[in-house]
């Protein structure tokens, strides 16, 4: 007959090591890893472009009045060409926070008291553009959406659709890559040498996907039984309202 003794604590030990108990509650912890898709940021504009902007250069929104595109550009703006190092910092929608793509834009545009009016055609513009920090040296602004709309003696009620997919990662991924700290910047614009007659309304948001995929780790402890005279957990499958959650990192899948 095998001999059994009992150690310090009072548990039963054999020749072979501690016996569990059928039943007894105890507790497992698990990392879990889990993949996400790619974040998505966005960042919605309101445009207001008067009739008093002329046909000649594009705008960018006011300074004071951010919905007001009624700052004059100076100049038709020319995709890879240098601009003013403030631009960034006065005109821009949005500044990249980690590298991204532009990947839709979506929305919607119409005239104000344009029925009156012969055919115009309205251009909105999407570009990026990069800071000399503690300097004043220009620097190049990219083109990254532009999308044209035409209006012909249209009322009110009339709108057409913003809609745009660049599809950047999938297409051209240097092209529409926006480096952190890049500054997003709208224009609009009056096509041809018409006078400018209507007021324009627009309102439409700008998608911008992570270029990093993101993943987040978890530790979890759940309480699991252990099976008698054995030392294999059999640990519950679907856990309790008693499990512990210890926090969530997220951080980048190594490739």
């Amino acid at each position: 007959m095998r001999r059994k003794t009992r150690n310090i604590t009072g548990r039963n030990v054999t020749n072979a090591g501690t016996r569990l108990n059928s039943g007894l509650n105890t507790i497992t912890n698990f990392d879990l890893v889990t993949a996400v898709t790619p974040k998505w940021l966005s960042e919605h504009v309101r445009m207001r472009f008067p009739s008093s902007a002329g046909a000649t250069v594009d705008y960018f929104s006011d300074y004071n009045h951010i919905s007001q595109f009624k700052t004059s550009a100076g100049a038709f703006l020319i995709d890879g060409n240098n601009y003013a190092n403030r631009n960034i910092s006065s005109f821009s929608q949005f500044i990249a926070p980690v590298d991204c793509y532009l990947k839709s834009v979506s929305g919607f545009i119409s005239p104000q008291s344009g029925s009156g009016c012969g055919a115009e055609t309205i251009i909105i513009s999407i570009w990026k553009k990069s800071a000399v920090v503690a300097g004043t040296s220009t620097s190049a602004m990219n083109l990254l959406f532009t999308q044209s709309f035409i209006f012909n003696a249209s009322s009110n009620q009339y709108i057409l659709a913003i809609d745009g997919r660049t599809d950047s990662r999938v297409n051209n991924p240097t092209s529409y890559t926006i480096p952190a700290k890049e500054g997003v910047i709208v224009s609009v614009k009056r096509g041809g040498i018409a006078a400018a007659c209507a007021d324009i309304s627009a309102s439409f948001s700008m998608v911008f996907e992570l270029i990093e995929d993101q993943a987040t780790t978890s530790e979890f402890m759940f309480p699991s039984l252990s099976g008698s005279n054995h030392r294999i957990d059999e640990t519950i499958s679907s856990p309790d309202e008693n499990y512990r959650f210890l926090g969530t990192t997220a951080k980048k899948i190594s490739e």
